[in-house]
Parts: C-alpha cells; structure tokens; sequence
C-alpha cells in the first residue's frame, strides 16, 4: 500500500508537469480539468489511508489507551495540549471508538493541507508528493498532536499571515498551540514578514554559526531551566551525539534551492514566493540554532518546513520548461529516497519483521495481521 500510493501520486505528478505540456493534436496530451480530478482521487486516497490504518504509527497504541482515560483532565497533557485533549475526551466521552477519532482527526488534518495546496499550490500534485514520505506517513501516523498543529499552521495560520490578517493569525496560532505548544515560535512570523528578503538570506549565515557555536557550549542547563520537565524529552545527556547527518543535510539542500531561486530573481516582498521562502529560511534557522538536539531541531524548524508542498511547485512552475522537467525528476527521487529511508525506520521502530518492500499495511479491517508481523 506503501508503494502504491507512492506509485499513485508520481503517475499524478508526471501527468502534471510533462502530461500537461506534451501538445498532440494541438491539444495538451493531459488537460487541466483531468489532473483536478486526479489531485482529488489523490487527495481522497490519502486521507482513506490515515483513517483506515490500524497501529501504524510508533505512538499509536500509545495514543489508542490515553484514549481510553476518560477521567478528565488525563494524565499531565490538559496544561499542555488542552485542546487535543479535550477533543479526545469528549468523543471519548460520547461513546465514539479510538478508530473512528483517528478517522476524524486524519479528514481535518488532510483538509487543512488541501485547503493550502489549493490556495497556493501551483503543481498540487507535487505538494501531495511532497506532504507524504514525512508529514503524512511521520507526523499524521505517530505524532498525533503535532500533526494537528502543523495542519492548523498550512491551512490557517499561512493565509491569515500572507493577507496580514494578524488578529487571526494569533488566533490560528493558539488554537495550534491547543493541539502542540511548539508552534508558539511560529509567533515571530509577523517580524519574520517585514524582514527584507535579502536580510534575511544574511541572517542564515548568523544562525549557522550560532548554531555551531551551541554544538561545542554545554546548554543542556540553561534548557532544563526553561523546559523544566519537558526538557528530559529534547535533551540527552551532554557528550552523546544527537545531530541528524541526513536530517540536515535535507534542509541545507532545499534551503539553498530557495535561496539560489529567489535571489537571484527580485521577486517583489509581497509576492507569494517570497513571503513563503522568507517563513522557510526562518524554520530553516531554528533548526540549524537548536541542530545539537535533534527532536529540538526537528520540531521547531517542521512548521515552516511544511511550506514545501507549495513552495517547492512554486518554484518549479516559474522555471524554464527543461529545468522544470529535471526538478520533477529530482523531486521524483527525492520522495523516493525518503519514503525508502521512512519505511526503514518504520521497520526498526516497530519491530515488524518485514523489508522496506513487504512492510504491511493494517488496517481495521484486519487487525490481528499487526501481531503476524512482529
């Protein structure tokens, strides 16, 4: 299933970019109208495979009996993230199973991520492409609280920054923060917005350093300070490492793809390119200042991050019609790659005696096929 939906959205995306512009008979050999109906299958098959699934997900089962606490307020997380917290409770309280909360909890989140492919998605397709190895299959599968939070932060918090609307941005910003308190960073978006653009790709190499400079500084105290007892979960103890290689590395790649696209090109500061690529180098210097911790770096930088399912089309649509077929290829490898890598660590976390090729996907349908595999 893993492969196929993979498979589905790579056919979408070749449809749409070269399907779209190979001209037969004076006619696109894919036209507009069919690649809209094909995002929407798209669309409907990966939020069919977030509702359906069953213990995919490292955090699931965890999930799954705090759930069943129906005490409230449960456990610590009522001061944390009171309104997951409360959505779970009442639903609970109101007889609904843990597999039909999954469900609604996954059409919210995929209707947040389609209400911003379509808004500012110029290959929708792609942004699909580009939500599923990590977003969808990580984040949506297991980190249940923040998945929420970063769909609000797509579908809410982006439109009312890019129209200025700042009441509501606040607004979408807490509500956010009901589902995952990260995402109060993203509070500095406002400041983030009247930067120029050229500052800010200097501000980069700032960060850079300052980040280098936090990887050699034993910080761990002054976090533990701040964090209190939430800090044992970003901080590991001073000496062992906990810096992502590929993990950056990513960023870095993408992060100068934008900057090497936007630069250059002196798209006007309220153009959608630069507003969004301005949010991106912001995430992409939060993960670099806090890269010593790798959850840290992760989960504060992911927000902004998440802009690549329409930034990236974004640039790639205004390129020429050659270096916009070898991005779609590149884009093509790289959900590949990471998919490959995802799966993987999937495997490992879970303990499934499986490959990256037969990993299984369960569903409620057949549940007991989740203890075969382990």
């Amino acid at each position: 299933m893993y492969w196929l939906v993979w498979g589905i959205l790579s056919f979408g995306v070749l449809m749409e970019v070269y399907g779209t512009e190979i001209i037969y008979k004076n006619q696109p050999l894919v036209k507009a109208k069919s690649v809209s109906v094909y995002f929407i299958f798209a669309t409907v098959c990966m939020f069919l495979m977030a509702a359906l699934r069953y213990g995919q997900g490292q955090d699931y089962m965890a999930y799954a009996s705090l759930y069943q606490i129906d005490v409230y307020p449960y456990v610590d997380l009522v001061n944390k993230e009171p309104g997951y917290v409360f959505c779970a409770f009442m639903l609970n309280k109101m007889g609904v199973p843990f597999e039909v909360f999954v469900a609604l909890l996954a059409a919210f989140e995929m209707y947040c991520f389609y209400r911003c492919i379509m808004k500012y998605g110029e290959y929708k397709i792609m942004g699909l492409l580009l939500l599923y190895p990590t977003l969808f299959l990580t984040y949506m599968f297991s980190g249940f609280r923040q998945a929420g939070a970063i769909a609000i932060f797509c579908g809410f918090v982006i439109p009312c920054l890019k129209e200025k609307k700042w009441l509501k941005f606040v607004i979408a910003v807490l509500a956010a923060a009901s589902f995952h308190k990260t995402v109060l960073v993203m509070l500095i978006l406002p400041i983030i917005y009247k930067i120029k653009y050229k500052n800010m790709c200097k501000l980069i190499l700032a960060a850079a350093a300052a980040g280098v400079v936090l990887c050699l500084v034993d910080v761990s105290g002054p976090l533990t300070f701040i964090l209190q007892d939430r800090a044992v979960v970003y901080v590991e103890a001073w000496g062992n490492s906990d810096i992502s290689i590929m993990g950056i590395a990513e960023r870095t790649l993408l992060a100068g793809f934008v900057v090497w696209n936007t630069y250059k090109a002196g798209y006007e500061e309220e153009d959608c390119v630069t507003v969004f690529s301005k949010i991106y180098l912001a995430g992409y210097m939060l993960s670099v200042l806090t890269v010593r911790y790798q959850l840290m770096s992760s989960r504060l930088g992911v927000y902004c991050k998440a802009l690549d399912i329409v930034l990236i089309p974004m640039l790639i649509y205004r390129m020429k019609p050659r270096s916009r077929k070898i991005m779609t290829a590149i884009v093509l490898a790289y959900a590949f790659v990471f998919l490959y890598k995802n799966i993987a660590m999937y495997i490992a976390q879970g303990g499934y005696n499986a490959t990256v090729w037969t990993y299984p996907y369960i569903t409620i349908f057949n549940k007991a096929a989740l203890w075969l595999w382990k």
